[in-house]
């Protein structure tokens, strides 16, 4: 995995390309079509797989995943004219043993044959990328939905009772063309609504970028017991409501399945005035799923230079991306650990609860202290849990992984 730091400028042309897009496309991050799809029909051979093992789509009443077409990675074949032969992967890990069964991806067709393979790979442990596909693990369908067809995912139904995946540990959903029977295809997967961020660079306004989280989905039985039943591959809001005070779960995606919580030296830029970068903001859409007040933030912000102090706040939506920090839902601090050196995490607590409505999207904002560090400079370091591969068969260059730009970070607080 290249762990290069994203360079200042990147992160300037990224802003400006993202509040662009924003502009061209009219929000294409915010879901805003009320259509549910219907994922799995009742009468269907999937419908008995009912347990969630892995899933990075949006709740009910909304788009499933970012439908924008400028939000997605390709999956090509190798003839299609112009482009390189060009396959995906998500990564995801079980939280308890079980039975994967069915397979679904949000890829869009767009041209050629139309037919694309979705398979289970385990883990290359030298590389921390795609290693082998599992025996029986992997499929083929003809059923893609055509690009801009909200919210359709195309699935892959395994034979028999389908592949065993162990707790704890980490594989591999593969997207690929059939070089045989469909080497013309043309498709992309798009992106899930999950992972996205905002950023600032002013005088510039806030301008979302969609992330590079491959939307997904993964079903099928639990061979062993759950509290609750429900195994995601994100830490999403705690359902222990009646832990003690500031200890309830607000929002979480730290990866607290393996050794990393985060991925320590690869994120997104934050600065002030006058570091050299130019000064540079960046935030976390979140949505409590019930009433809450929040207490602690934490970010996986890392020093790299300057004057070490930096703010947190929790901010309004404002049609899809950041709006006003809430009263007294903001604060500094001097206490951030050095960027590249795993895993602190900085925090701020705040003097009261800040009270949160449930299924309202609210933003985790970073942000430089002019006044008091105007040369601070650090790095908001990556979550571990949107990490994506892609592989290029025609360059034989094997599989290269990559950070799916979701900012890492941990809100806790009370309920209510």
């Amino acid at each position: 995995m290249a762990r290069t730091t994203t360079r200042e400028v990147v992160s300037v042309l990224f802003l400006i390309c993202a509040v662009c897009a924003t502009i061209l496309a009219g929000e294409i991050i915010r879901p805003n079509n009320p259509l549910a799809a219907d994922v799995f029909p009742p009468n269907s051979d999937a419908s008995n797989a009912s347990y969630v093992i892995f899933s990075n789509l949006s709740p009910p009443g909304g788009d499933l995943y970012n439908t924008s077409e400028f939000a997605a990675v390709p999956v090509n074949g190798k003839d299609v004219f112009g482009k390189t032969e060009q396959w995906q992967a998500v990564r995801f890990t079980p939280k308890v043993d079980v039975q994967a069964k069915v397979l679904a991806a949000a890829i869009a067709y767009i041209s050629g044959a139309k037919l694309i393979k979705l398979g289970l790979y385990d883990n290359d442990e030298i590389f921390n990328t795609v290693g082998n596909l599992l025996p029986g693990g992997e499929g083929s369908t003809t059923d893609i939905p055509a690009l801009g067809d909200c919210c359709k995912l195309a699935r892959v139904t395994l034979p028999g009772a389908g592949i065993k995946l162990l707790a704890g540990v980490q594989y591999w959903l593969v997207a690929s063309s059939d070089d045989v029977g469909a080497p013309t295809f043309e498709g992309q997967w798009q992106l899930s609504n999950l992972a996205i961020s905002a950023g600032m660079a002013p005088p510039l306004p806030w301008g979302n970028f969609p992330g590079q989280w491959p939307a997904a989905l993964i079903r099928g039985t639990q061979l062993q017991p759950t509290d609750g039943g429900k195994a995601l591959a994100t830490e999403l809001p705690s359902a222990k409501y009646d832990a003690p005070a500031a200890n309830v779960t607000i929002f979480t995606n730290l990866d607290r399945t393996g050794s990393l919580l985060y991925l320590y030296g690869i994120g997104s830029t934050i600065a002030g005035e006058d570091a050299l970068s130019g000064e540079l903001w960046q935030a976390l859409p979140f949505t409590p799923r019930s009433d809450m007040h929040a207490r602690t933030l934490a970010a996986a912000i890392g020093y790299t230079s300057g004057t070490k102090l930096v703010n947190l706040g929790i901010y309004s939506d404002n049609a899809g991306t950041v709006g006003d920090p809430l009263p007294g839902g903001e604060g500094s601090t001097t206490d951030i650990p050095d960027s590249g050196v795993c895993c602190g995490l900085t925090r701020v607590r705040l003097p009261q609860p800040v009270a949160l409505s449930a299924n309202v999207q609210y933003w985790l904002v970073a942000s430089p202290d002019n006044r008091n560090a105007p040369d601070f400079k650090g790095l908001w370091q990556h979550s571990d849990l949107a990490l994506r591969a892609y592989n290029e068969p025609e360059l034989f260059s094997g599989w290269t992984s990559l950070t799916g730009w979701w900012l890492a970070a941990e809100i806790r607080g009370t309920n209510p």
